[in-house]
């Protein structure tokens, strides 16, 4: 957890911006939908 606090500050010191809400959440159905077709396989 610390790490990816620590790589997330490192990107936004280097310009990066947060992920748009609409993106943010097709990822979450995306994971949501990989990790229940790996249950299934």
């Amino acid at each position: 957890r610390d790490d990816e606090i620590a790589h997330g500050a490192a990107a936004k010191a280097l310009g990066a911006l947060d992920v748009p809400t609409p993106a943010r959440k097709a990822m979450q159905a995306m994971a949501k939908v990989m990790t229940t077709t790996a249950y299934y396989l």
